[in-house]
């Protein structure tokens, strides 16, 4: 909250100033971000012969080198993902709790849709990592 306006101890985390940034972040990725991410398109996947694929696949298999893959239709269908893109990954604006930037773009380049996973919440996050039947799944698609 702006400077006098807080309604909780400095010392908590306030819910209701976290469902308002949340909110935020969702709409800024959804009506900003992912419709410029998608409109980036490859015929290859990864970023200049390099593919990171998201940690939470990347903790699934244990490839140590994934391999470019060239599209079949020799279309750019593969669309630049970040890879990595949740709550830490979005700084909020302390008093307008509006988005400032996105960071973490390691695992980023291009891949299939499908690749194109992101949460704000922390619980939703941690998630990913443990639904085995999606990492396996956009595990095979780089195969």
């Amino acid at each position: 909250m702006p400077p006098g306006k807080k309604h909780v101890d400095a010392e908590t985390e306030c819910a209701e100033c976290e469902q308002i940034a949340f909110a935020n972040a969702r709409r800024y990725i959804q009506e900003e971000i992912l419709p410029q991410l998608s409109s980036l398109r490859s015929d290859t996947t990864g970023l200049d012969g390099m593919v990171i694929p998201p940690l939470w696949v990347m903790d699934y298999d244990t490839e140590t080198r994934w391999q470019p893959m060239k599209a079949a239709s020799g279309e750019k269908e593969y669309i630049f993902c970040h890879g990595n893109l949740h709550a830490r990954s979005i700084p909020m604006h302390a008093e307008t709790l509006h988005v400032m930037k996105i960071v973490d773009w390691d695992n980023a380049g291009f891949f299939p849709e499908e690749f194109q996973v992101w949460t704000v919440e922390r619980p939703k996050y941690e998630a990913l990592f443990r639904d085995l039947e999606q990492c396996k799944k956009l595990s095979d698609m780089m195969v």
